[in-house]
């Protein structure tokens, strides 16, 4: 049985074996991967120059293809060759191989230090690139304190095999120096393996240079609005620290976004600042757009006269608008939505902080009642919004595909 060639995933190319590079057109996809992990590295706080020490490292460790496996996989079903059988559960006594972007280990580690155990628990398999890299920044938000497994187990992953630790994550997020020191310092504190250093650094240079004239794009990803909603969620803040549009400030704090300096019926009402760039209710979306596109918020309104409503701010009562008490954003996933509290939680045995929510957008009738577009962030963004209709692709980037359109007939002579 031949092993999966490589196949898109969550809009990144992921092969089972760390050889996709040698592979037909292997480097081109070695690329396109690297463009999704190097602009989310950067989201997250990484200088260019550790960015590209991270992915040094991940070439040498797995091609660049969050699905690598490398060990004895004749345990594994179909010996390990076949992606679609490899769920998270049919992984988790894995005990002699490694797996993901940075090879993390098999089941010889207690609780969500396994990676199928973390993909089990937020609901994703253990191939998608952007789990992984949710986990590297889990644990690196936890580290120096230890990861807490189900057993109570704590297990720091940034240190090196021996000696004294010269640099901490932070350090390393932040660092200015050379590419090459930046993958030299991964292999050592996180990788803690291997005597290819030289290699690790080519590639770290390579991927430097390559991304010298490289802008990064602020895009709503995939799943990063949820994964900043769990490292919230999982340091159990409530929601007297965080409400909900300090929620929404603190994701687009990561996302290198202005903060909305007012409260939710201020930034519906567009007061001190446009920071919306479309509005409506949901059903307005719908039938616009076709679907409520990943990264989008969704508003409660109350009307005047039902439940809910007394709580409007004075400056607003009667204006006939609505009091919009509540806002969320969506993440795509299961149609659920990132907020800080929310009618659906229930202190002290819910989540009254950040949590991922119960209110979905498929609920009859539907809790959610409006749909804002941030400005600054762009629709189709990166992930499953591309899938979305040819036609509302068009609607958002209708100037620029026109422009191309006429530079395209002018060039052939077709005008």
């Amino acid at each position: 049985m031949a092993v999966d060639a490589p196949v898109l995933y969550n809009n990144a190319w992921v092969y089972l074996r760390d050889t996709m590079g040698s592979q037909s057109g292997g480097a081109d996809k070695q690329k396109h991967n690297a463009e999704l992990f190097y602009n989310l590295l950067r989201v997250l706080g990484y200088t260019q120059s550790a960015a590209c020490g991270v992915l040094g490292n991940m070439q040498v460790e797995s091609g660049l293809s969050p699905g690598a496996l490398y060990g004895d996989t004749s345990s594994l079903p179909n010996n390990g060759e076949q992606l679609a059988s490899l769920t998270n559960n049919a992984m988790l006594n894995w005990t002699t191989g490694v797996m993901g972007l940075i090879q993390w280990k098999g089941a010889g580690q207690d609780g969500y230090a396994h990676l199928p155990s973390f993909g089990n628990r937020y609901n994703l398999i253990w191939y998608d690139w952007e789990l992984q890299l949710f986990r590297l920044e889990m644990e690196y938000i936890y580290d120096p304190t230890g990861w807490g497994g189900v057993n109570g187990v704590t297990y720091s992953f940034w240190f090196p095999i021996s000696g004294p630790t010269t640099i901490t994550w932070a350090q390393y997020k932040a660092w200015t120096g050379t590419p090459e020191d930046a993958a030299a310092y991964f292999q050592t504190y996180r990788e803690r393996g291997g005597s290819d250093t030289v290699t690790r650094q080519t590639y770290a240079r390579n991927w430097y240079n390559y991304f010298s004239s490289y802008a990064v794009t602020v895009e709503v990803s995939n799943i990063l609005n949820a994964c900043m909603a769990y490292l919230f969620r999982d340091s159990q803040y409530t929601y007297s620290q965080y409400d909900c549009i300090h929620f929404v400030n603190l994701v687009r704090a990561r996302l290198g976004l202005p903060q909305m300096t007012n409260g939710t019926n201020s930034l519906w009402r567009n007061v001190g600042g446009n920071f919306l760039w479309w509005r409506g209710t949901l059903q307005d979306c719908l039938d616009q757009f076709g679907a409520v596109p990943e990264g989008a918020y969704l508003f409660k309104c109350y009307p005047e006269g039902t439940p809910g409503y007394d709580t409007i701010p004075e400056q607003y009562r009667g204006d006939g608008i609505g009091n919009f008490d509540h806002i969320g954003i969506y993440t795509n996933r299961g149609l659920g939505v990132m907020q800080s509290g929310g009618y659906d939680v229930t202190p002290p045995s819910g989540f009254n902080g950040v949590h991922d929510t119960r209110t979905r957008l498929d609920e009859t009738p539907p809790w959610w009642t409006h749909v804002a577009f941030g400005n600054n962030i762009s629709f189709p963004g990166v992930g499953p919004v591309q899938a979305l209709p040819v036609w509302l692709y068009f609607q958002f980037n209708k100037r620029r595909m026109l422009k191309n359109v006429k530079r395209f007939r002018n060039s052939n002579g077709l005008w």
